[in-house]
């Protein structure tokens, strides 16, 4: 009867990782994380990029229109 919990246990839960699982383990994680934060920057970097872009560029016509 708990012979499929066992099973799953064994299969899903590993006692033991090597030293070269368990590094590539840590690397696959730190790699979703990477790749997690990167595109969050990049959904907020460029959008703030571009308005920082426009103000700069308001400016530097209304400058230009209030020296003429």
């Amino acid at each position: 009867m708990h012979e499929g919990l066992i099973v799953t246990a064994a299969l899903g839960f590993p006692a033991y990782v090597g030293p070269g699982g368990g590094i590539s383990a840590l690397g696959a994680v730190l790699a979703i994380v990477a790749a997690v934060l990167l595109a969050i920057l990049g959904f907020v970097w460029y959008p703030v990029k571009r308005l920082l872009r426009m103000r700069r560029r308001s400016s530097e016509q209304s400058e230009d229109a209030g020296s003429s």
